[in-house]
């Protein structure tokens, strides 16, 4: 297994109280792998990166669990230790792509310079694999490019810059942080189908972070569905899509923004096709510092809202089918159901 998290706890020590950002969860990603961990801002999913990545900023901490990369614990690990990791054998990208470029150097320069720490390349050597890269990631004119500065490109450009970046070092995990939210439909085809043959062809492990459940089938290999930092539902992404078995999957599910072929005379008619209104998930994702007693999800859920059972106890992740896991006292085949 590349990576596997056991139980992680990171939390933040606020005035107001202890803040549970990530409170329990636990995934596993082997080699060659996709991994989607999806849910609405505020699960903790980021924060899950942070952790992975020991870059969880003050005051919080680390409280329990561990997180093991090709059998180390990573949480155990010296200073020196876990820098030869962070951003060589594990890479992060991140959503907004110029905000994690400097705007004083060209995109060249900043490729160059990691391909020269990384793999400890000459000037000469790291420029022409920097060109190599930016074909690689799909830049057009990429030797051009390569002199141009961050804000000359448009946000699909500068991601696919970001991208090659990563690669410069042939990282074993990539975490992928909401990559695409800033792109238009067609760019985010395309830096979704680049990971996609990345990966494929260079065996790393991904995993890709969402709260668009729209994205999954375009990438995935297996989904995790986080909620009030613990995962809800775990599961094959054609499982997910097709059977989803939690509450809050489910609404997430109808959710997703969707187009329906178009009677004569609709009046929402766009190029034969007609939108739909969304429905949408009432109430908010609980704060880490009001934890609801019993299923985090019960305030919010149409089948547990009133069930004793579900606002006094929390359910445990069990398996409901087939490499399927699901936390959720209503969902059919649970033991206790």
């Amino acid at each position: 297994m590349r990576l596997r998290i056991e139980h992680l706890k990171t939390h933040f020590e606020t005035p107001a109280g202890t803040v549970r950002a990530v409170d329990g969860l636990s995934l596993e990603i082997p080699p060659a792998h996709t991994l989607a961990l999806v849910g609405e801002s505020g699960c903790g999913k980021s924060v899950t990166a942070l952790s992975i990545l020991r870059l969880v900023p003050p005051p919080g901490r680390f409280v329990g669990g561990r997180v093991v990369f090709e059998g180390r614990d990573l949480l155990t690990l010296s200073e020196r230790e876990i820098r030869a990791v962070r951003g060589r054998r594990i890479v992060m990208i991140f959503q907004e792509p110029l905000t994690s470029l400097n705007p004083l150097l060209t995109v060249g320069q900043q490729v160059g310079e990691v391909l020269r720490l990384q793999r400890r390349l000459s000037h000469r050597a790291a420029r022409e694999q920097t060109v190599a890269l930016l074909r690689r990631v799909g830049l057009p004119a990429a030797e051009q490019r390569s002199r141009e500065y961050p804000h000359q490109m448009s946000g699909g450009m500068r991601q696919r810059v970001l991208i090659a970046a990563a690669l410069a070092g042939r990282p074993e995990l990539l975490i992928a942080d909401e990559p695409t939210t800033a792109l238009d439909v067609t760019v985010q085809a395309q830096i979704l189908a680049l990971l996609r043959d990345l990966q494929r062809t260079s065996g790393m492990s991904l995993l890709f972070i969402t709260h668009d459940l729209g994205v999954v089938a375009q990438i995935a290999d297996s989904v995790c569905v986080m909620y009030a930092g613990r995962i809800v539902e775990r599961a094959p992404s054609g499982t997910i899509l097709s059977k989803p078995r939690h509450p809050y999957t489910r609404a997430l599910m109808r959710s997703t923004p969707q187009l329906t072929a178009a009677g004569a005379g609709d009046e929402s008619r766009v190029a034969g096709f007609r939108s739909r209104r969304l429905p949408f998930i009432p109430g908010e994702v609980p704060t880490a510092l009001e934890h609801p007693s019993g299923c985090p999800f019960h305030p919010r859920c149409e089948l547990g809202r009133d069930d004793p059972r579900c606002r006094s106890s929390e359910p445990e992740l069990v398996e409901v089918g087939p490499n399927h896991a699901c936390a959720c006292w209503k969902a059919p085949s649970h033991p206790a159901s």
